[in-house]
């Protein structure tokens, strides 16, 4: 439940990481100049200068779930290839995102409202930026599921976790994703459930922090 974005950059030239690596053949071949080194360090301290002075934490739940539509259009795609298709319904999973990007965007509009007032801060205003960052923090916790991966409870991310057999190449929305896999319908529409009470508890935190700032706004 602890936010973590991954930097980079790849190319398609076919180099890959090995025993060999050696400083010669970094900067000779890897990174000449230390260009991209350096570029990465600057877009990093960018970040957390945003994210450091940010008055809210700037999560977009409507983009997050924009993303997991994409995922679960994935899962339509595996099921149907697993023949799996006619065993399992993902409808109430669309519902539940559904649900968490409207209730994303707005928030989002509410947000934006409020800071575009361009007032100084009052005690009264700083103390309820600060109520909603915390429902804005918590909404990532609430996308972890207590009992875990099916074989491995101690992955309880819903949305994103590693791969049973890639290591740390990573899964989207694993516990459905990996059941579909492995052609159980059982487990798929198990965790089917699990995925949908997990977005509904993401939206409801959400809603958590809208609410706040309507009351705030009304008051």
């Amino acid at each position: 439940g602890i936010p973590s974005i991954n930097f980079g950059f790849s190319s398609g030239n076919g180099i890959y990481h090995s025993r060999y690596d050696s400083h010669w053949f970094f900067t000779k071949f890897g990174d000449p100049g230390f260009a991209y080194g350096k570029k990465l360090s600057e877009l990093v301290a960018i970040f957390l200068l945003r994210m450091a002075n940010a008055e809210v934490l700037p999560f977009d739940y409507t983009r997050t779930a924009e993303t997991i539509d994409r995922y679960l259009d994935e899962l339509e795609k595996a099921a149907s290839a697993s023949g799996l298709e006619h065993e399992i319904d993902l409808l109430p999973v669309r519902d539940a995102n559904a649900s968490l990007k409207a209730t994303g965007l707005v928030l989002q509009r509410q947000l934006t409202a409020l800071l575009n007032r361009k007032l100084p801060l009052q005690r009264r205003q700083a103390k309820l930026l600060r109520r909603v960052n915390e429902a804005l923090l918590k909404t990532e916790q609430a996308f972890l599921y207590a009992k875990g991966l099916p074989g491995r409870p101690w992955y309880k991310h819903q949305i994103y976790a590693p791969g049973f057999y890639t290591g740390y190449g990573v899964k989207t929305l694993p516990g459905v994703r990996e059941a579909i896999e492995k052609k159980d319908a059982r487990e798929a529409r198990d965790m089917i459930r699990v995925l949908q009470s997990t977005l509904n508890r993401a939206q409801q935190q959400l809603l958590r922090a809208a609410v706040l700032i309507a009351a705030e706004s009304n008051s």
